[in-house]
């Protein structure tokens, strides 16, 4: 039953992405002032409840599971600063994933908490790290969410401070550092699983290509140059006669517009701060690749993007003075444009070991 709560609690995390992030969005268009403190509330008051009543549970077992519910919250609170973006909207919502992977790993660990080696450990962590990574990449494809590897560290930092703390209310039944021939293979298959989720996480999101021209300089993308040249095609024609409308709670994500839509927030803010040779660069970049994305409503405007003519007649003089290379840096999370064939078969000689291992199966020491 434990286990079916675990697995129960980790599909509700995944699949109500969409919901949890119209839920975000009428509570900040309710309380626009009011948004960090009411979220940054809930989760301070959640995390201060059930530290209390941990503390109420093991007051007579000892100071070493005190000492352990201390290291958990420290840890989180260390971490939730390290990680911090600066932005107190995006943080506090950061807060709460931490407070939720905690609570994921926390049941996963009172599921296994009767295994009698290092498995205790290691399964419930690796689990809170393919739930983490396959919701973040849930989210990669749901509109106006955003799915990177920042939050996967996230949900793997919230999963280990979720474990020490559970570890701390209630240790485990027995404990060898050895695995066993079963454990063996049910760590080594969940950690192979858990790597080649996250290689298709990181190559869908992080993966990509530099594309440039002397016209626009260069910048980067998920797609190559002929795919973006090909994809801005295809959009034209299907958006001829009926523009993509405003997603809702159930649709996908359209990249091309989303790629579309980095340069025109880079774009504007450097207009905004008088910088015009970026803000020039950054709208031909957009006319080049991403031409009909300027005409297109979406989550961000419902008119479109394209300058009129005498504001581009005008940044186009201003920035003729202007000749230094163009290097774009509107997107908003790490593109790294590593061969694709050497990443795979790292990923692949990777799993391949932990499958041999798990075939294996044999007793060892973890090290």
């Amino acid at each position: 039953m434990n286990i079916a709560v675990a697995v129960a609690f980790a599909v509700a995390l995944i699949l109500g992405a969409p919901l949890v992030g119209e839920i975000r969005a009428a509570i900040r268009s309710a309380f626009p002032a009011d948004f960090t403190f009411i979220i940054g509330s809930l989760v301070a008051g959640t995390i201060g409840i059930a530290f209390l009543v941990a503390c109420a549970r093991v007051r007579r077992q000892g100071r070493r599971q005190f000492a352990i519910l201390l290291a958990a919250l420290a840890l989180g609170a260390v971490f939730a600063r390290l990680l911090s973006t600066g932005a107190p909207e995006v943080d506090v919502v950061e807060r709460f994933h931490f407070v939720e992977y905690g609570l994921l790993t926390a049941l996963f660990y009172r599921a296994w908490r009767d295994r009698a080696d290092g498995s205790v450990f290691f399964l419930p962590l690796l689990a809170g790290v393919l739930v983490g990574t396959l919701d973040e990449w849930f989210q990669w494809f749901v509109p106006a969410r955003v799915g990177e590897m920042h939050d996967v560290w996230l949900d793997a930092v919230a999963s280990a401070c979720g474990l020490l703390f559970a570890v701390g209310l209630a240790p485990p039944v027995r404990f060898t550092p050895f695995l066993g021939r079963g454990s063996q293979r049910r760590v080594c298959v969940l950690a192979a699983a858990t790597t080649l989720a996250f290689a298709i996480f990181f190559q869908s999101v992080h993966l990509g290509y530099q594309i440039g021209s002397p016209e626009t300089g260069t910048f980067r993308s998920t797609y190559s140059a002929e795919e973006l040249l090909s994809v801005s095609r295809d959009r034209a024609t299907k958006w001829r006669g009926q523009a993509p409308v405003v997603p809702g709670l159930v649709s996908r994500e359209d990249h091309y517009l989303s790629e579309a839509l980095w340069h025109v927030q880079r774009r504007n803010r450097a207009w905004t701060a008088q910088d015009i040779f970026v803000a020039w660069q950054e709208n031909r970049i957009l006319e080049t690749f991403f031409a009909p994305a300027l005409d297109a409503p979406s989550y961000l405007g419902r008119a479109g993007f394209r300058w009129p003519a005498a504001q581009r007649l005008d940044a186009e003089a201003r920035s003729g003075r202007d000749h230094s290379p163009y290097v774009s840096d509107a997107e908003p999370y790490p593109l790294y444009t590593w061969p694709k064939s050497i990443f795979w078969t790292m990923v692949f000689a990777v799993v391949a070991g932990l499958v041999l291992i798990a075939r294996e199966g044999s007793a060892g020491q973890l090290v």
